[in-house]
């Protein structure tokens, strides 16, 4: 029974992987005929270019907004919508929405919000705020943030969701037994629940972190990397590398994509299940 998934896992991500591998150590380039091997020669030309480094440090800086801000309302918004009262079906549904929403639409409209004459400026100009008035995503000093903040409203509530789940699975009798040993709301919250709801917020974690690290379709719909190299983030970079047809420097950039993400997750995750142990 496990033979087929083994399969399929293999045949479309371990070859992916062991390809790329090979690719990266080859000088292909689909203007050339020849295959050469270059060995090391991508990875060292790679840690040299200040593109791939602007690339490097924008997408570890986007994954940790990311991950910070749909954590953090995710689990806030969750604590709201498990309690009972009128309406609370229509909200969960309602902070859902933007995640079966396309992420190109997103961003076309959010370009429209956030362009030098769209809704947010003239909302600022009218409250008397038009000093803070900018070109949000064309500034270089406010694209990133403003790309990390949609898309922390594109996908907090999918987390809200899944902590949601979590808050859910908590026996009451535990509540209850809580609150007739004298804990006030505080203690409850960091003693009987984050502890209990902590395997369901390292799942986001994790999955918001290997999310981050691999955004692509919410920044080529918004900013295309720019300007400049302000939204240049590593699969960008690999998109862009590809469509020059240098196609071995860019399996070199993908495979440094791959390896950085798997450390990132298997620590996070390893930290957090001792965690989860020792409680």
């Amino acid at each position: 029974m496990v033979l087929c998934s083994l399969f399929i896992f293999c045949a479309f991500y371990l070859a992916s992987v062991v390809l790329s591998f090979f690719l990266s150590l080859t000088d292909w380039h689909i203007r050339q005929p020849d295959i050469n091997f270059v060995g090391f020669k991508n990875f060292i030309r790679l840690f040299g270019d200040d593109r791939f480094l602007a690339s490097f440090r924008n997408t570890f800086v986007y994954a940790a907004i990311t991950t910070l801000l749909k954590t953090a309302l995710g689990l806030v918004i969750a604590l709201v919508l498990n309690r009972r009262f009128r309406g609370v079906k229509f909200f969960r549904a309602l902070f859902y929405m933007p995640c079966i929403l396309s992420t190109l639409v997103i961003g076309y409209v959010f370009g429209f919000i956030l362009r030098p004459d769209g809704l947010l400026n003239g909302v600022l100009k009218a409250v008397g705020l038009g000093v803070l008035t900018r070109d949000w995503l064309g500034n270089f000093d406010t694209a990133l943030y403003s790309v990390a903040l949609i898309e922390t409203w594109l996908w907090t509530g999918f987390c809200a969701v899944i902590i949601l789940a979590g808050l859910q699975a908590i026996p009451a009798e535990l509540l209850e037994a809580s609150a007739i040993d004298g804990t006030n709301r505080l203690q409850t919250f960091s003693h009987v629940i984050v502890p209990l709801v902590r395997p369901a917020i390292n799942v986001v974690l994790i999955l918001n972190i290997i999310g981050g690290m691999k955004v692509f379709d919410i920044i080529m719909a918004t900013t295309n990397g720019g300007p400049g190299l302000a939204t240049e983030v590593m699969t960008t970079f690999i998109y862009k590398s590809q469509s020059t047809g240098a196609m071995g420097y860019a399996a070199a950039i993908g495979l440094v994509q791959f390896l950085v993400i798997t450390v990132i997750s298997i620590t996070v995750n390893q930290f957090n299940r001792k965690k989860e142990i020792e409680l």
